[in-house]
């Protein structure tokens, strides 16, 4: 772990067909947040760009972050796998790029990029994806957890 201050995280973009780009478009404008850690996101810009252009018709503009001013690791996925997103409804496709993303991560993260991973939410169904963190990590089995305070 580098003990530099602020922590370097990766955050995620999660299942991006479900409820994580809003909720990592929120989470980014809180002061706090901004000010205690070096963020980066990982995903796919385009995707959510499109989340965030949608939440524009029922959210506030100033209660979301541009995509567009954050610090980004871009994925550039398959376009046809890209092609496959509907907001909404999960798929094998927005399963298999949650994962992706966490994977790409986590890798980076080994390799000394990363301090730490926020994960918005992922495809529920995401197989494999505690095996293949504890075997490519060293670590016992690890928890998956959601947190949520009170609104």
């Amino acid at each position: 772990m580098n003990s530099k201050y602020p922590p370097r995280l990766a955050i995620t973009i999660g299942d991006p067909s479900g409820i994580g780009s809003e909720v990592l478009l929120k989470a980014q404008t809180h002061p706090d947040l901004q000010k205690n850690a070096e963020i980066t996101i990982v995903g796919d810009r385009p995707l959510l760009r499109l989340a965030y252009q949608q939440l524009l018709n029922h959210v506030h503009q100033s209660a979301m972050a541009d995509p567009d001013q954050l610090s980004w690791l871009d994925m550039k996925s398959d376009p046809d796998l890209i092609a496959q997103i509907k907001v909404g409804r999960g798929t094998v496709a927005s399963g298999t790029l949650s994962f992706a993303y966490l994977q790409t991560a986590i890798q980076r993260s080994m390799a000394g990029h990363y301090d730490g991973i926020v994960s918005a939410p992922i495809a529920k169904g995401c197989p494999g994806l505690r095996h293949w963190s504890c075997s490519n990590t060293g670590t016992a089995p690890l928890a998956l957890t959601q947190c949520a305070g009170r609104s």
